[in-house]
């Protein structure tokens, strides 16, 4: 959408658009701030290079205890992150408070 009153495009202006490069449909999603993040360094035995690996994990509640699980993610946008493995289509995430909950913590449901 230009915003000046001719619609015409000058030198000098600017602007902000968004191209899909891909889509997934029928998968899972969840917030990004729900993701704890964690970089690893393993050592190449053949070279000693360094390589770092970031790993990702969130919390799930099972019978009322926070269960860490570590995930894959895939596409994000927009705040949010496609989880391509590590947790189900019904597992209930903690979203809010998951940088202060423990493994195996009895965990209250607010919604």
């Amino acid at each position: 959408m230009i915003t000046n009153a001719d619609e015409t495009v000058k030198s000098g202006m600017y602007g902000e658009f968004k191209i899909a490069i891909r889509s997934v449909s029928k998968t899972i999603v969840v917030p990004e701030s729900a993701l704890l993040s964690q970089t690893e360094v393993k050592i190449n035995r053949e070279t000693g290079e360094q390589q770092p690996v970031k790993k990702y994990f969130l919390f799930i509640v099972k019978d009322k205890k926070a269960v860490l699980k570590e995930i894959s993610v895939g596409l994000s946008s927009e705040a949010r992150i496609h989880v391509t493995n590590g947790i189900s289509l019904n597992d209930t995430v903690v979203v809010v408070g998951n940088n202060i909950v423990q493994d195996g913590q009895t965990v209250n449901i607010i919604e």
